[in-house]
């Protein structure tokens, strides 16, 4: 009787287990044809479907984060301000779920900083990437974009971060940092190479 029981249970665990495996299948399937889908002012059905069977997915909450970002962008998009708010709680959402992933918070920062957030906003989230990515350097070429879009609303503290970090980045790291210079110069002149070298930028007095 015992082995009957035994045999039950094993063959439950089974279907449990198959059944599991079907359902992260379908939730990372439709994800990626998500993903693919080209940004327009359509919703994306297919992350909406996923979400619909697991919203507590780090990558689809991300995922979402992004379409929603990129379409508030679109010209002719009439909901711009509505799709930066969702796509800011989508990110919230992924840094909930996965909180020290740097990339999320970037994407928050991002988004937050088209938003037209509140100063010490910003600073909270850069705070975060100085506490938990000091050595990440992977993360470099966008956190250089975004701080140098960010940069009147840091504290001097954090401009001074920004400043050694890109003073020790690798070649390739300043050569990104040079190009986005090069990029941003007519909308702020105050921000050039001088950020390679300390003695050259007076950063902002703490606010």
């Amino acid at each position: 009787m015992r082995h009957f029981y035994l045999s039950i249970l094993v063959a439950l665990a089974s279907g449990m287990l198959g059944f599991l495996l079907i359902y992260l299948a379908v939730v990372s399937s439709l994800r990626t044809l998500g993903q693919m889908q080209e940004v327009s002012l359509e919703n994306n059905t297919y992350l909406e479907w996923a979400l619909k069977l697991d919203s507590e997915d780090p990558d689809t909450n991300e995922a979402m984060a992004r379409y929603l970002r990129h379409r508030a962008l679109i010209p002719t998009n009439p909901d711009y301000q509505s799709d930066l708010t969702k796509a800011l709680f989508y990110w919230l959402a992924a840094i909930r779920q996965r909180p020290f992933w740097p990339y999320n918070q970037l994407g928050a920062l991002d988004t937050e900083y088209l938003l037209e957030a509140p100063d010490y906003i910003l600073q909270e989230r850069v705070d975060w990437l100085i506490t938990y990515t000091p050595n990440e350097r992977g993360i470099d070429r966008q956190l250089f974009q975004l701080v140098i879009l960010v940069w009147p609303s840091l504290r001097s503290s954090q401009q001074l971060w920004i400043i050694e970090r890109t003073r020790t980045a690798s070649p390739t790291g300043k050569r990104h940092m040079r190009e986005l210079l090069d990029e941003f110069s007519d909308e702020l002149p105050e921000f050039d190479t001088r950020v390679f070298y300390l003695d050259d930028l007076t950063p902002h007095a703490d606010q």
